[in-house]
């Protein structure tokens, strides 16, 4: 029998890879990078997951929100003088309200650790007998305790739980703050309201207990669950090292799962019941819920941001709501031993790895790679999706990684490192579509400076200076990186290229680094964009944008040592482009173009002539164009004047002029022509000299 020695030697390779990736896998499972890459792989998945949680009948759902926002606490103060926190003999009778029409339990995630103060019509201490004895006789009604890191108690009266033995890794805290006195002596409904954070400020899990002085106190979430079942926590509760739960979203970025009411809602039912009206309707709001009262202002409650979504902030009664549908339905994320993983995973790599040294083809190991890391993808969606286990595919790919890393090397030989370095400068600055062609083409990449053509355009916003005076730091960073973002994506979708960013303003070209026919239509066409664009701008923030185009003829290249650290273009026409631009000052138009430009544009993009000049101490002169939201009959007129002026006909050129005049039509541009006809009397009909 003949030995293959190949696949012995590459046998041997993958075992000792395997062993080598097994022992570094159980080692980086313990560092905050492979909890980092796991969060970004399923935060994506979550948002998915979260949408088919809401689709699901089967799932119990009798939870009611009432949100206590900014408006609320503005209403009641100025209406029932009430500032916040409400006096407790107002939360007597919002609870009230609802535990007599039905309501299964009433939490208040609103902390009391002091005594009521006097009002107006009330008395601080009455509030509190009042809050007291609702707390006592209902049975209903959770209220909170802070965690501190320093503080003087370390104990308080809470729900017992059964089973203590069963639930391990629980986290363990050194001090609380209890409720008032009064009321964490006459009730065992307390939990604790803290809510998990990692280091991104990301709500991801949540703590079902903790353990204070080897005292188990449950979550407001916990406290629920046992008020509403009449037992303790489920006992296959499955905590991570950490103590916690990972969440499964019932929130929605874009609709609301639970019921929400606001304040008014419940104090305006309380009054039809009062009249006893629409008792069968109120009953209905009300009966086997579950009612969480919370702030929903972030100087408050802390508003969070979850998985789901960076920009949605949601509030803490949200989130322990999502955490009691968790209990209630045993539908928390699931894990499975970590060991158990990595041997599957050893088995999957293994093939992997042997492909890649058999073949010994960088083509074929990318394509394999590929293919492995969606499958495996898919199979932990559906797993996670249908089962609620999320697999650890970050310990997968750093399996992967290894093997990846060999195929970088390959590749790089292959291609070599100036590719890399052309990919690394011109993205972000050019479409992907464009960015594919340059490090495509051979010539591109062996490209010195050369001579060719393309359109220039500045961009930069008026009286900048003035706009800073107005506005904090914070502001201004904020409004300018907004406005220079947009501009730069709409630059980038027609095929521009941001060469360099200039303070509030940015320099552009079309037609290079890749050459097409059409990029003087491109950069008008991005310039009319980026000024529709100001004009939303400037109804806000009274900002003007001023935006110079010229084509033709000029020198482009690295200037560098031929390394990609400035590819840019250089010239006169780039010097004209950038005149122009402030030009626009002068005149208060929003858009100047360049005769060059002019004359190989494709399309009518309604621009006007604006005349003959020539630009500081230059021989040569240019004719310009402008784009403006002008009314036609100023422009008609405007045209008939310069074309009267060119004629050296100043009879026609002061009858047109008289049009302004009288009509009282404020276009500044007419005043080239009378500063003209007044101080240079004799060159009348001559190119315009303009200093920039």
């Amino acid at each position: 029998m003949k030995i293959d020695n190949k696949k012995i030697s590459i046998s041997v390779i993958v075992f000792s890879v395997l062993i080598i990736n097994f022992l570094f896998c159980c080692l980086i499972n313990k560092y905050q990078i492979n909890k980092s890459l796991q969060n970004l792989l399923y935060d994506k998945i979550s948002k998915i997951k979260s949408k088919y949680n809401y689709e699901n009948e089967k799932i119990f759902n009798n939870i009611v929100l009432v949100k206590i926002d900014k408006k609320t606490i503005i209403d009641y103060q100025s209406k029932k003088n009430y500032t916040f926190p409400w006096p407790r003999n107002f939360l007597v009778l919002l609870a009230s309200h609802c535990i007599n029409h039905g309501a299964k339990i009433v939490v208040f995630d609103i902390l009391m650790p002091e005594p009521d103060v006097n009002r107006a019509d009330s008395i601080g201490f009455e509030n509190d007998q009042l809050f007291c004895e609702i707390l006592s006789t209902s049975n209903k009604i959770i209220i909170p305790f802070k965690i501190v890191e320093h503080g003087y108690y370390d104990s308080t009266n809470t729900l017992h739980i059964q089973d203590t033995y069963k639930y391990k890794n629980i986290k363990e805290f050194k001090y609380l703050e209890p409720p008032y006195s009064l009321f964490s002596e006459n009730t065992d409904n307390i939990a604790f309201n803290f809510i998990p954070k990692d280091k991104n400020n990301i709500i991801r899990n949540y703590y079902p207990l903790i353990k204070i002085k080897n005292k188990l106190y449950p979550s407001i979430a916990s406290a629920c669950y046992i008020l509403f079942n009449k037992k303790s926590l489920p006992k296959k509760i499955n905590l991570n090292n950490e103590g916690t739960l990972k969440l499964n979203w019932f929130l929605n970025i874009n609709k609301n799962y639970f019921k929400y009411m606001t304040v008014d809602d419940v104090y305006n039912d309380y009054l039809e019941s009062k009249k006893n009206k629409s008792i069968d309707q109120i009953n209905e709001n009300y009966k086997d819920k579950i009612f969480f009262f919370g702030s929903d202002i972030a100087e408050l409650s802390g508003l969070s941001k979850t998985n789901l979504s960076t920009t949605k902030y949601f509030s803490n009664i949200d989130i322990h709501a999502n955490a009691l549908l968790n209990l209630l339905n045993s539908n928390w994320i699931k894990f499975i031993n970590i060991n158990i993983e990595l041997l599957i995973y050893s088995l999957i790599i293994s093939t992997f790895i042997y492909l890649l040294f058999y073949y010994k083809s960088a083509k074929k190991y990318l394509l394999y790679y590929f293919i492995l890391i969606l499958n495996m993808i898919f199979i932990h969606i559906l797993i996670y999706l249908f089962l609620n286990i999320e697999l650890n595919s970050s310990i997968f790919l750093f399996f992967s990684i290894s093997s990846y890393f060999t195929a970088s090397i390959i590749y790089l030989f292959l291609y070599g490192f100036k590719k890399y370095n052309i990919i690394f400068y011109f993205k972000n600055r050019i479409s992907d579509k464009l960015l594919k062609i340059i490090i495509n083409n051979e010539k591109f990449l062996n490209k010195k400076i050369t001579n060719s053509t393309a359109t220039v355009m500045f961009i930069d916003i008026e009286n900048f200076s003035k706009f800073t005076e107005k506005y904090t730091n914070d502001d201004i960073l904020n409004i300018t990186n907004l406005y220079l973002k947009k501009i730069s994506d709409i630059i980038i979708s027609n095929k521009g290229y941001i060469n360099k960013y200039l303070g509030s303003g940015l320099m552009a070209i079309f037609g290079s680094p890749h050459f097409y026919v059409e990029h003087a239509d491109m950069a008008l066409k991005s310039a009319i964009e980026c000024y529709n664009f100001s004009k939303s701008l400037f109804n806000i923030y009274n900002i003007n944008i001023r935006i110079g185009i010229n084509s033709g003829n000029i020198i482009e290249g690295f200037f560098i040592n031929n390394i990609p650290r400035e590819y840019t273009i250089i010239g006169n026409n780039v010097k004209i482009a950038n005149k122009l631009e402030k030009f626009n000052k002068k005149i208060s138009t929003p858009i100047l173009v360049g005769e060059n430009s002019y004359k190989v544009l494709k399309k009518n993009y309604n621009l006007n002539y604006l005349g003959n000049f020539i630009f500081d101490d230059n021989e040569n002169s240019y004719r310009i164009y402008y784009y403006s939201d002008t009314d036609k009959i100023t422009k008609d007129y405007f045209d008939l004047m310069i074309e009267s002026f060119e004629n050296k006909d100043k009879k026609n050129f002061k009858r047109y002029l008289e049009y302004f005049i009288t009509n009282n039509v404020n276009f500044i541009p007419i005043y080239l022509y009378i500063n003209q006809l007044k101080e240079d009397k004799n060159n009348f009909g001559m190119p315009i000299k303009i200093m920039i």
